[in-house]
């Protein structure tokens, strides 16, 4: 089992997503840039435009915590070649129509995850694992740092990998 740490950029403002991105870049291979739309989860981050203000050779894993998910995937998919999007990973609990979801983010060349929040059972994407590359295991309740730990995530992990031994799970918070 391979354990790798990625770093996570939470920020409300252009400055603070530029200043932390600078901290984590030499350090990792990947770095995730959490999007939040005020409405999913009561926080309002940084979006595409700055996402795209900063070029890197690291790989960059989109989480969208967001609504109407369908609004949030086309800008960061056009701005994927200027900053070298890989993933994107979307809230299970967004989706309409999460095999749609799938398709139109594999059609354009990139990695795909789901997030499930603290309250969503794990067998809710049972029929998704052998369609997508990584489930975000959320571990607090999405939008703010410096929450406690939800330990329930610990049984998700186990009930995944039962479901898809070999899909990477990344837990966050």
């Amino acid at each position: 089992m391979k354990i790798e740490i990625i770093p996570a950029i939470l920020s409300t403002t252009s400055g603070d997503y530029h200043q932390k991105f600078k901290a984590v870049e030499p350090f990792t291979d990947w770095i995730q840039v959490d999007i939040v739309d005020n409405k999913f989860a009561r926080n309002l981050t940084v979006g595409p435009k700055e996402v795209a203000s900063m070029r890197t050779a690291k790989k960059l894993e989109i989480h969208l915590m967001v609504d109407f998910i369908e609004d949030w995937i086309d800008p960061f998919i056009e701005i994927r070649g200027r900053t070298n999007i890989a993933r994107i990973i979307v809230p299970y609990e967004s989706c309409r129509d999460p095999i749609e979801v799938v398709n139109h983010i594999r059609q354009h060349g990139l990695e795909i995850g789901f997030s499930l929040n603290p309250d969503t059972p794990a067998d809710k994407i049972r029929h998704l694992v052998d369609k997508i590359d990584v489930v975000l295991l959320l571990s607090v309740h999405p939008g703010f740092s410096g929450q406690h730990f939800v330990y329930g995530t610990l049984e998700k992990i186990r009930q995944i990998k039962a479901m898809h031994p070999s899909i990477s799970v990344e837990i966050d918070g």
